[in-house]
Order: structure tokens, then sequence, then C-alpha cells
């Protein structure tokens, strides 16, 4: 009884945890856009978003890039034999 009591507590401490994270994550978005659209004209503050965008994909295909080299298996090899 009392380990089923700590494991809900350290999972619902956990899932707060978590969701506070996201929720500070969702929060800055906004933020962060507003202070580029406000120091900035329209059309820069979608310029800079739009290479913000592009940055990221950029770093998004060189780590698939990597994954894939990384988790690739020699030639002749069968995995899990």
């Amino acid at each position: 009884m009392w380990a089923t009591r700590r494991f809900v507590l350290i999972d619902r401490t956990a899932i707060g945890a978590l969701g506070t994270i996201k929720d500070v994550g969702q929060a800055l978005g906004p933020i962060v856009v507003g202070l580029i659209s406000s120091m900035t004209t329209h059309s820069q503050a979608f310029l800079i978003a739009a290479l913000i965008e592009l940055a990221a994909l950029g770093i998004a295909n060189i780590v698939f890039k990597m994954l894939k080299a990384y988790y690739k298996a020699p030639v002749g090899h069968v995995r899990g034999s």
C-alpha cells in the first residue's frame, strides 16, 4: 500500500514538472515573437520567423543524417542475430 502511494506521488510530481516545462515553452514562443515584431517591421518579422524555421529544418536534417549513419548496419550484417 505504501509503495503504491509513493509511486503515485512520484508519477504526479513528474507529470507536474513536465507540464510546467511544456507551459514555459509554449508561453515563450509568443513572447519572443512579440519582442521580434516590436523591434522590426511587419515584413522583417516574417523574414526572421522564416529564417528561424529554415535553421531548425537544417539542424533537424543534419541530426537525422547523423542518426541514419549511426544506426546503419554494416554490409552483410543482419540485425538481431
